[in-house]
């Protein structure tokens, strides 16, 4: 038997509040994750220079990993595109490593701890250097325009389609763990196959604008009115509640159980109930409502 109206507009209701109490919820989780990945590797698998420090050394090589032509191809390989979205991807990486960001990345780096170790951890150096790169995404997509938000927004709801149950569930609830996990690090190259050639420039796009939004420090976030964020709630759960109906009513139950304790979830369901919530925001197309619907997942602040 399926829910009645009433419980299908709780179950819908639940999710809305699952989703506010946890801002990392099925979004904004991964914005960063291309940033520099692969020349943080080449870094990792480098011996020191003695005349440098090792700040020094990886901003050098990060410059030269992306004016080097024969650097930037290893690079570049690793991601098995088709050659149209290489040359994106490319044009990213040139753009990406400005001198502004480069000092802001090192510094950001520094101040985690990367390169202080005398005997590196390197699983630990790229973990922390990959999540790092990540929360400086994370923190400049409110300080984005709409479209912006919306690329990312495109980015993270295929992302979570393409990782297994256990590493979704981490997604999901925001394990600080996630970014240790292989299937992570390598997750661009599979979701960028997915996108196209459009949505992947202007992912990209969105990205560098995010990283400099936050190196120059003086750009405000996006916020919330009161009547928008309430309006934004109301917007989601009625999209869940539709969404809802169309599920058999194991499938409901499976998604309402794990929204009650997503820590303790089976990986599936707490993956399935991530996919929920971006299907039923990406459900709702009025670009003015979804702005608002995007920004509230986020976490943007009211004013």
């Amino acid at each position: 038997m399926e829910f009645k109206k009433d419980e299908l507009k709780s179950q819908a209701l639940s999710l809305v509040e699952k989703v506010k109490q946890d801002k990392k919820v099925a979004i904004g989780v991964i914005a960063g994750a291309v940033l520099f990945v692969l020349a943080i590797v080449v870094f990792l698998a480098s011996g020191p220079s003695k005349p440098k420090t090792p700040q020094e050394q990886f901003r050098a090589l990060l410059s030269q990993a992306v004016n080097n032509d024969s650097n930037l191809n290893k690079i570049l390989n690793g991601f098995k595109l088709d050659e149209d979205k290489l040359e994106i991807v490319r044009d990213h990486y040139k753009k990406m490593f400005d001198d502004e960001l480069l000092d802001f990345y090192v510094k950001k780096l520094d101040e985690q701890g990367v390169f202080k170790a005398k005997n590196l951890d390197k699983k630990r150096a790229f973990a922390t250097a990959f999540k790092t790169m990540n929360d400086i995404a994370v923190e400049g997509i409110l300080k984005t325009s709409a479209q912006e938000r919306e690329a990312f927004f495109n980015y993270n709801k295929t992302l979570i389609t393409t990782l297994s149950p256990r590493t979704c569930k981490m997604y999901v609830i925001g394990d600080p763990r996630l970014f240790a996990e292989r299937e992570m690090q390598t997750s661009s190259s599979r979701v960028f196959k997915k996108m196209t050639k459009e949505q992947l420039e202007a992912y990209l796009a969105a990205q560098r604008a995010a990283a400099h939004s936050v190196a120059k420090g003086n750009i405000k976030s996006a916020t919330l009115t009161k009547e928008q964020a309430e309006k934004a709630g109301s917007l989601l759960e009625s999209a869940n509640e539709k969404q809802m109906q169309q599920l058999p009513v194991f499938k409901q139950k499976k998604i309402a159980n794990a929204a009650s304790d997503l820590t303790r979830a089976m990986p599936m369901d707490a993956c399935d109930f991530g996919k929920f919530v971006y299907k039923s925001a990406d459900s709702i197309t009025d670009p003015a409502d979804r702005e608002i619907v995007i920004l509230n997942l986020l976490g943007a602040a009211q004013q």
